[in-house]
């Protein structure tokens, strides 16, 4: 099949169809900025419950390299 042929919508309905379903998950800024800050890429928290968990772990006394461990294997059990 040749996109140029396929009209705008038409291409916009098979996208939707053929790519698999991502969960949108809504970070707080101050979150998202943190987790970019210890090099998580944001669009790796798929699951609303881990958010409070990161969080939480965000918060945490821990140094910056035992909170990445900690999300990561959050992340991973997903």
């Amino acid at each position: 099949m040749h996109l140029k042929f396929v009209s705008a919508p038409a291409l916009a309905l098979l996208l939707t169809i053929a790519a698999p379903a991502v969960a949108q998950v809504q970070l707080g800024h101050a979150t998202a900025e943190k987790l970019t800050a210890l090099g998580i890429d944001t669009s790796l928290v798929v699951d609303d419950d881990d958010v409070g968990y990161i969080n939480q772990i965000l918060a945490s006394d821990a140094d910056d390299a035992t909170k990445q461990a900690e999300i990561m294997k959050l992340l991973e059990e997903n």
